[in-house]
């Protein structure tokens, strides 16, 4: 150890001796004012200069130990040790060592800093270092350390204005970019693309990229996309593609390969409305039925248009359906035929674009026990028909019934029953439809909150009975309008406001085509008038909640003395006064549309 501490004292001297006057400033960079120091040409924005470049000494003399601590510190610390200051500037004719400390009294680095044009470099020494010879020897340092260095600085003349050096191997130094105050390394190839490091994230960025562009392809793009590489195949792949698979305005001309397809992918929902046939109808759902049961672990399907068969044989196949939805049954009659295998079905909705009749009755449907909603609509006189079988869904919490012509003590036995029920929809309660009974019934359901009559005859004493549904929360009413108008008018008005207390929700829906009839009654100028109201309608006197004298409106007209004809605007006004708790909405819809309208769609 001494030995090596008097070599470095005696390197030291060398090294003053040698580069003549030698001076450390403020902030620890050295400065070289030798008399004629070797020159290194460069070309820094088009005009020649001349610049010093120092020899660093060549010749190190140091024990193992001492190699094993200077390697950690190139390792570990060097970048910080090599850093130049803020305050070197690029007008400088020297280049220094980064030293904090007198070189007398602590070990010169194995590194140095080198100034070629405005660019500062780290230069740092390879291979083993040799032993100091003698204060001769070392005066003429002949290693290649200036030769190198001028080589470096050759290649940063021709290359000042790229990014990145280029860096060779075979070189003696490892050259490292510095932006002058900046500590970290750069090492790029030049005119190479994005650094490699950065390979994972663009493949993550561009993954994320298909999944969301993938979102807007169809089945059959999807599949086609599947095609193109291993990546999209992947991709294409992915469950969250597959998880609701809808095939509208596509064909579908191999049933097994696409079954093959959805049970591989894990299809849960199968929508099929708007499918586009191959070939006869009838060829297509009978390949449907030999295929379906293999996709096993579908859970929702909705099926287009199709015979009751089809659905019976779906439910015999695919016993772990939870959802079924044929909203477009073709066959006259309907089959209820294997829908008792359903029994794990919590949704059933059937219906036909026309009224259709039943073969048999409603028996298979009693074995249903796990149903919550169901929708029957389109079943002409369903009254008739047994449906008595429906009070053994005890878990139903929706139910739909559509022709409910025949409809009175039968269905409100059934409500009485149905101790979860928690809405109820009828629709075409007309000719021998007993609205009074069944109000008796839905009055009886306390879990009953939310009520719809779609095209139900109104007549007199609806008032009365309503008043006892406190139960109904939410109300929606559309009442028909043949004949007796005014009298509906009146009893729907007296009943809303009967119930102020309770009902939250209410909609009452009139047809647009009563409107117009309303209007051919008026007078030309008072028609103008009316219609900036929003329209009038005829309601029998005396009008229920209102305090204000009959309207002059009524007067002018050839009306029998008991209707007063009130427009809508006066109307709304009366209900907001008497049932001010209550959320309240006058729709005008034609009649056509009465039977899409649900309370969905308005709140």
């Amino acid at each position: 150890m001494e030995d090596s501490m008097a070599a470095e004292v005696q390197h030291q001297q060398t090294y003053k001796e040698s580069f003549g006057k030698f001076s450390m400033n403020a902030n620890g960079n050295g400065s070289l004012n030798a008399t004629k120091p070797p020159l290194v040409a460069t070309n820094n924005g088009g005009s020649l200069a001349t610049k010093p470049v120092a020899k660093p000494p060549s010749q190190y003399s140091s024990t193992p130990k001492e190699k094993t601590k200077r390697s950690l510190q190139q390792t570990g610390a060097g970048v910080k040790t090599a850093t130049p200051t803020a305050n070197a500037s690029a007008a400088d004719t020297s280049y220094g060592l980064n030293s904090s400390k007198d070189p007398s009294t602590k070990d010169i680095p194995l590194q140095d800093v080198l100034v070629i044009g405005t660019h500062e470099y780290v230069v740092i020494p390879k291979g083993k270092p040799a032993g100091v010879k003698s204060k001769k020897s070392s005066s003429k340092p002949t290693n290649s350390l200036p030769q190198t260095a001028i080589k470096i600085s050759e290649d940063g003349r021709k290359t000042n204005n790229n990014a990145n050096d280029r860096v060779s191997e075979d070189d003696a130094f490892l050259a490292v970019a510095s932006g002058g105050t900046g500590s970290s390394f750069t090492v790029a190839q030049s005119g190479s693309g994005r650094h490699p490091s950065n390979f994972l994230s663009d493949v993550s960025a561009g993954y994320t990229c298909l999944m969301l562009s993938f979102n807007y392809l169809k089945v059959q793009e999807l599949l086609r996309a599947c095609s193109v590489c291993r990546m999209w195949n992947h991709l294409g792949n992915h469950p969250r593609f597959w998880k609701t698979v809808r095939m509208k305005n596509s064909y579908i001309s191999d049933w097994a390969g696409m079954i093959a397809k959805l049970r591989k992918n894990g299809t849960k929902h199968l929508d099929l409305r708007k499918v586009l046939n191959v070939g006869s109808n009838d060829e297509m759902w009978q390949s449907f039925n030999d295929h379906i049961g293999q996709a096993d672990q579908i859970e929702v399907i909705d099926l287009c248009r199709c015979s009751s068969s089809v659905v019976g044989n779906l439910l015999r196949s695919n016993p772990n359906l939870r959802v079924v939805n044929a909203l477009a049954i073709k066959n006259d009659p309907i089959d209820f035929v294997n829908f008792e295998h359903g029994v794990n079905l919590e949704e059933l909705r059937l219906k036909s674009s026309a009224a259709i009749s039943l073969e048999g009755d409603l028996h298979q449907l009693g074995a249903l026990r796990n149903l919550k909603h169901l929708s029957l609509t389109s079943i002409s006189k369903l009254g008739s028909t047994s449906i008595e079988a429906l009070g053994s869904l005890v878990l139903l919490e929706s139910l739909e019934l559509g022709e409910c012509t025949e409809m009175g003590s039968n269905l409100a036995n059934v409500l009485t029953s149905l101790t979860s029920l928690k809405r109820l929809r009828l629709e075409k309660g007309q000719e021998n439809f007993d609205m009074f009974t069944i109000l008796n019934g839905i009055s009886k359901v306390k879990s009953l909150t939310q009520l719809e009559l779609i095209n139900c005859d109104v007549k007199l004493g609806f008032d009365r009975h309503i008043v006892n549904c406190t139960n109904v929360k939410k109300l929606l009413l559309i009442p028909t309008y043949v004949s007796q108008s005014a009298a509906t008018n009146r009893m729907v008005l007296k009943g809303i406001i009967k119930l102020h207390q309770t009902l939250e929700t209410v909609i009452w829906a009139i047809t647009v085509e009563l409107l117009r009839v309303t209007e051919l009654y008026i007078d030309a100028n008072v028609e103008d008038a009316e219609n900036q109201m929003g329209g009038s309608i005829p309601i029998l006197k005396p009008v229920p909640g209102s305090d204000e004298p009959p309207s002059a409106v009524g007067s002018q007209l050839d009306l029998p003395e008991e209707v007063e004809i009130v427009p809508l605007k006066r109307v709304d006004s009366i209900l907001k006064r008497k049932v001010p708790n209550t959320k309240l909405q006058i729709l005008k819809i034609p009649f056509n549309n009465t039977w899409k309208q649900t309370m969905c769609d308005s709140f």
